[in-house]
């Protein structure tokens, strides 16, 4: 992701079906925008990358809170167009993970989502995400409190599921 998305980005965070899924649901602003996207992209503790499907600009995946002392990040993803065919979060989990642990030689990856998401919450455990825990009234926002749930997965779990998808 870079600067010249902002707009696009912009559009599809404002976008009600985004903004349900995130842990703030105001409207963004275009200078809170871009002044978030500054400080995200000249940060070495996050990357951010544009979601493309068929050479469609289709959303975000980001990993945060990089750690190399705990070998950990958070990672989330949200889909801005709403009519990409098939399984589209399911390619953005498997390329996130091979980032993180493949790439980075992370430990542990780490997501939280709220619990209303339950979409996502599945699609983490499908691919083998374990549930940590609920962090309740975790988040607050316009519309009151939020649980978050936290997943994650261990790199020695992702090599063994990794290791099974290639065999299959």
């Amino acid at each position: 992701m870079t600067m010249d998305d902002a707009d696009r980005v912009l559009a599809w965070r404002n976008l009600p079906e985004v903004a349900d899924t995130m842990f703030t649901n105001e409207r963004i602003e275009r200078d809170s925008h871009l002044s978030w996207m500054s400080r995200t992209l000249d940060s070495d503790a996050s990357r951010y990358w544009i979601i493309q499907h068929d050479g469609r600009d289709v959303g975000v995946a980001n990993l945060a809170a990089i750690s190399e002392r705990h070998g950990r990040c958070a990672w989330a993803f949200y889909l801005g167009e709403q009519d990409v065919p098939g399984p589209g979060g399911l390619a953005v989990e498997f390329e996130i993970m091979a980032i993180a642990f493949a790439d980075l030689g992370l430990h542990k990856l780490i997501s939280e989502v709220l619990s209303t998401n339950e979409r996502v919450i599945r699609l983490h455990e499908h691919v083998g995400f374990v549930r940590e825990g609920t962090l309740r009234d975790h988040i607050r926002r316009a519309d009151g409190w939020h649980d978050v749930v936290v997943l994650s997965m261990l790199e020695d779990e992702w090599r063994a599921r990794h290791a099974r998808r290639a065999r299959s």
